[in-house]
């Protein structure tokens, strides 16, 4: 069985890089759900995105989480996510929406070993994806690590020390 280790913070925070880091260096790694949904969502003329129906966003983003997380579990050694299904608690409550009743227990299935929380970076952009100011990134960043505080999953904050210490941080920490 493989090893869930997750990868999170706020937007912008370079979840993305230390992930493509990690899989130069032969780890297992599922990319993010919400940024391949929003990929998919953008080539259809009316697709559902988190500004314009957050509710039915997030659920896909959990289902897109269960499925790639269900491909990769008879895999032998360390897998990083970027992201988890904890994420989205925080996203519904950054938009004021009630969690459903069914989340915290697909959490407690999912076996996550521990979260690397990501400090953010110093510096902050949009891109066609990312579309909150940096205040709001700010706000969801909090809420996410509230999200992680609360669950059952060890959570070993990040600091911004670039990117190759950030993956020796990492590494070193996976089984303290």
């Amino acid at each position: 069985m493989v090893d869930k280790y997750i990868l999170s913070g706020g937007p912008c925070t370079g979840k993305t890089s230390l992930l493509n880091k990690l899989a130069e260096k032969g780890y297992i790694t599922l990319p993010e759900s919400a940024r391949l949904i929003l990929e998919e969502e953008q080539a259809k003329e009316e697709g559902i995105f988190p500004w314009n129906n957050q509710p039915v966003f997030q659920l896909k983003m959990i289902e897109r989480q269960l499925v790639a997380e269900t491909e990769i579990q008879y895999n032998e050694g360390i897998a990083f996510l970027d992201r988890s299904i904890i994420d989205a608690i925080g996203y519904y409550r950054f938009y004021g929406l009630d969690v459903p009743e069914h989340v915290p227990g697909l959490i407690e299935q999912a076996g996550y070993k521990k979260v690397f929380f990501l400090e953010q970076l110093g510096t902050y952009a949009n891109d066609v994806q990312r579309k909150e100011s940096a205040e709001e990134a700010r706000v969801v960043h909090n809420h996410l690590h509230n999200a992680y505080k609360e669950s059952i999953c060890p959570v070993i904050d990040v600091p911004d020390i670039g990117l190759d210490a950030r993956v020796d941080f990492i590494l070193k920490n996976l089984f303290l």
